[in-house]
């Protein structure tokens, strides 16, 4: 007999409900390096010594290859309206990452930054969807190397002014 069930699960790193036999493993450290660098990367688009707002806005979120922000990213009407100042909310929102902080919600801060350091819990695994595992993976290959699509945009239309510019004076010299 054929069954043509599917069986759920939730994925803690994009937030979206995934065939279980589509889960792979991803070491805590891999999950902790990403969040820095993508919190990284907004502050640095922002010019910020620390973040303003929570949860970052999606094209950041997105920027950071869609993962890591669990159901921050999945649920965009939600978020927008749920975003508060970093003062509002406890700090274990934003030090620990979100797919951390949903497997482990009594972590405090202080805590995490003494497991931090920890070996063993650095080589932890947490299962997440083939494709947040993908995510992770290209960006782990690429030493975390995020470029906001803004700043794409943005240097994208510089280029090609550039370049207009440069034609222009290669026809004046016909």
């Amino acid at each position: 007999v054929l069954k043509n069930e599917i069986s759920l699960s939730y994925c803690p790193s994009c937030g979206l409900d995934v065939p279980k036999d589509n889960f792979h493993p991803v070491p805590y450290k891999t999950i902790i390096s990403h969040f820095e660098h993508a919190i990284d990367m907004i502050k640095r688009e922002l010019s910020l010594d620390s973040l303003a707002e929570w949860p970052p806005d999606p094209h950041h979120i997105k920027a950071a290859g869609g993962v890591g922000f669990g159901p921050y990213y999945s649920s965009s009407t939600r978020r927008q309206e749920n975003r508060k100042t970093i003062s509002e909310l406890p700090e274990e929102h934003t030090v620990i990452p979100p797919v951390i902080r949903q497997l482990h919600s009594r972590l405090k801060a202080q805590g995490y930054r003494r497991y931090r350091n920890d070996p063993l819990f650095l080589h932890n695994n947490c299962d997440v969807c083939e494709n947040c595992f993908l995510s992770y993976a290209q960006l782990a290959s690429t030493s975390f190397q995020m470029i906001n699509p803004s700043w794409l945009d943005e240097n994208r239309g510089k280029r090609q002014s550039n370049r207009g510019s440069v034609n222009e004076d290669e026809d004046e010299g016909d």
